[in-house]
């Protein structure tokens, strides 16, 4: 925590855009593109994951709202918003970037897509779905057919526990073991 520089930022106040008593938007000084601004919370975490709901909302409210001022005080054509997530170098506190975009600034967030098989995506796609059902969201039965939010059907629809099921692959579960 010591070294994290969205927590120096704080401290500092500089450039800042926006704050309350949860988050602070900020213009870094080497952004990606005039205009680039860092969402974040004040208190120190690595994880969106950490924070109550509340919080989580707040901080992607504040980065929607960046996201609009960004077409209008500096004529973006687009947004990137990125959302650094988790421990990885240098960014070790959670971070929501909106990027403006125009045509032709050379900005490149493309990276190569890496084929999977069938059987992968299939395998993956169950583990997703095991792990998302409490969202609250039935999964569309015909193609291209829009889903509602059905709670009921969707509480119908979760595999029944069993006692030998065995909770260290939840994700709910391990998150519980995050917090402190």
């Amino acid at each position: 925590m010591g070294d994290c520089r969205n927590c120096k930022a704080v401290k500092e106040h500089a450039n800042v855009i926006y704050e309350d008593a949860v988050c602070i938007a900020t213009l870094p000084g080497n952004g990606a593109t005039l205009g680039h601004i860092k969402v974040f919370p004040k208190q120190h975490s690595h994880m969106l994951e950490q924070f109550d709901d509340d919080i989580s909302v707040q901080l992607l409210s504040v980065a929607t709202q960046a996201s609009m001022a960004v077409f209008e005080a500096v004529g973006a054509h687009g947004t990137n918003i990125i959302i650094n997530n988790g421990i990885s170098g240098e960014r070790e506190h959670i971070t929501i970037n909106v990027i403006p975009r125009k045509d032709g600034d050379k900005l490149d967030f493309m990276w190569k897509g890496k084929q999977s098989s069938q059987d992968d995506l299939e395998k993956v796609k169950a583990k997703l779905i095991a792990h998302t059902q409490f969202l609250g969201y039935q999964i569309a039965k015909e193609p291209h057919a829009k889903q509602a939010k059905t709670p009921e059907v969707a509480a119908k629809e979760l595999p029944k526990e069993t006692e030998e099921d065995d909770d260290s692959d939840d994700f709910l579960i391990r998150q519980l073991d995050r917090i402190p």
